[in-house]
């Protein structure tokens, strides 16, 4: 399980007992290094020659060192024809990354469909704001009150679309990952991301509190 994501009962329990009787060890897996990432490319790849360095770091940016994210943005970069394999790798930087895997937009679909249609309305105009959850905002873009806001957000916490991020002082809220974000910004039209977009700079430019930066 990923720290600090809610358990299921079943899980807690089991956690706790077994603690209790001292017969489990939790092992921490951290994000893996640059260094495993390129390890990883190598052997997703199976190539051998040399590896572009603007690869290696679109990779480690937008996988975050976690290695199924490295596996998946692999073959997709593959098969998106971005990464070409002959006697050396070649690598056509795409600007910035935005080819999220088949399994990884599958599994976001599918954590979607458990969560209630204002849950989804909440996630697809946050990824439109941004990485971090902003609230304010989002009351003046989605017509939800507080309350449900509230309660939409921790749908899709439990649901593991947003983490917990004590660095986001604006709501403790995050994408629990950018392609967690870029899978729910592909579920919206252009034009109505284009709107939205409309909306959000109405919004800024009438708040009193918005700061320069924004703008």
């Amino acid at each position: 399980f990923r720290s600090p994501d809610p358990l299921p009962t079943g899980v807690a329990s089991f956690l706790a007992e077994t603690n209790r009787l001292r017969v489990s060890t939790e092992l921490v897996v951290r994000p893996l290094e640059r260094a495993d990432v390129a390890r990883m490319i190598y052997a997703t790849l199976d190539v051998a020659d040399p590896l572009p360095g603007p690869l290696v770091d679109d990779v480690m940016a937008t996988s975050a060192g976690f290695p199924f994210l490295v596996e998946e943005f692999c073959r997709s970069l593959l098969e998106s024809g971005a990464i070409e394999l002959g006697p050396d790798v070649r690598y056509r930087p795409v600007g910035i990354v935005s080819t999220v895997p088949r399994a990884l937009r599958y599994a976001v679909e599918v954590r979607l469909a458990t969560v209630s249609s204002d849950a989804v309305k909440v996630a697809e105009l946050s990824a439109v704001l941004g990485p971090v959850v902003d609230i304010r905002l989002l009351g003046g873009l989605s017509g939800l009150g507080e309350e449900s806001i509230l309660a939409a957000l921790r749908e899709l916490d439990r649901a593991q679309i947003l983490s917990s991020d004590p660095n986001h002082h604006s709501s403790g809220l995050a994408f629990r990952h950018a392609l967690t974000r870029d899978a729910v910004l592909e579920r919206i039209l252009p034009p109505e991301r284009q709107h939205l977009h409309r909306g959000i700079a109405r919004l800024l430019e009438s708040d009193a509190e918005t700061t320069p930066a924004l703008l």
